[in-house]
């Protein structure tokens, strides 16, 4: 017993070492930043909760706003925060060729709905985004701002019907996002507001629903990207992937076969699809 002990203490002192040997990282560089800890470096307030990545960030500018490089750890991997805007400048536009890779891993397998282009690698995003370039453009978003003036009136419409009375400022908005979101990206009433129990306003919450499923695919994910290949299937939201992909299709085949052309986002996703040579003449 005193063996297996003995041996237990000696791993444990030896994964230790292991885990800090890269904690000097940033100070051998004279870069400062926060201490890092076991087990998740400096962004265990991100982990448990107290921050999010935004109060995070926040507080790292605050703490540090003389310093022009901040040197963080995500785990034992160090992060470098930029807190020079110049520098910032030069990392989104100057120099963005060598800064393409958004230093994310991605898990197509467990989350098919995360190959988008703010996690793509430069290899597809590249390709991807001059293809997708074109629906953007402000031509485009002219043609399609009928529609957010109708979700706009709908949202009006139904604010009316509160007369001096509390409301969810909260809830009333995101119901007006999921709507904008269902008619411009997919072609579709999403009618978040018209319905209570809109489905398509079901589907957004389960995105932002704290349970075991959400977190841990995304603590894991983040954090411990080895580990969540092995378990990430565990940790699928199959409800949520199914409805996404499921009426993406019915839209795109319910068009074709139909012959409509609103020459919005679905319709680009046709052509990408059926001629992605031309995506980008659009017009």
């Amino acid at each position: 017993m005193w063996l297996e002990l003995g041996l237990l203490g000696i791993l444990l002192v030896i994964y230790y070492y292991y885990y800090t040997s890269n904690w000097n990282f940033w100070s051998s560089r004279k870069v400062v930043g926060p201490k890092p800890s076991i087990p998740f470096g400096t962004v265990g307030d991100i982990v448990i909760g107290k921050h999010n990545l935004g109060t995070y960030l926040q507080e790292i500018y605050t703490t540090y706003k003389k310093s022009k490089l901040v040197g963080a750890y995500m785990l034992r991997k160090p992060v470098v925060i930029l807190n020079d805007l110049d520098l910032v400048k030069d990392v989104l536009i100057k120099d963005f060729s060598k800064f393409g890779d958004r230093g994310q891993e991605i898990h197509e397998n467990h989350e098919p709905l995360a190959v988008h282009l703010f996690n793509l690698e430069p290899q597809r995003w590249r390709p991807l985004r001059s293809k997708l370039s074109p629906i953007f453009t402000s031509g485009k978003l002219k043609d399609m701002f009928y529609l957010l003036v109708q979700c706009a009136d709908q949202m009006e419409t139904y604010l009316d019907k509160f007369e001096n009375e509390q409301v969810d400022m909260r809830e009333i908005p995101a119901r007006f996002a999921t709507d904008v979101i269902g008619v411009c990206a997919f072609g579709l009433q999403a009618n978040a507001l018209a319905e209570e129990d809109s489905l398509f306003r079901k589907m957004g919450k389960r995105i932002f629903e704290l349970n075991i499923r959400n977190v841990g695919r995304a603590i894991l994910g983040n954090f411990m990207p080895e580990l969540y290949k092995v378990v990430g299937y565990f940790f699928r939201d199959s409800v949520l992937d199914n409805f996404i992909i499921g009426i993406t299709k019915d839209t795109m085949d319910y068009r074709r076969k139909n012959g409509i052309n609103r020459k919005d986002f679905v319709d680009l996703l046709i052509a990408l699809k059926d001629e992605p040579s031309k995506v980008g003449d659009m017009n």
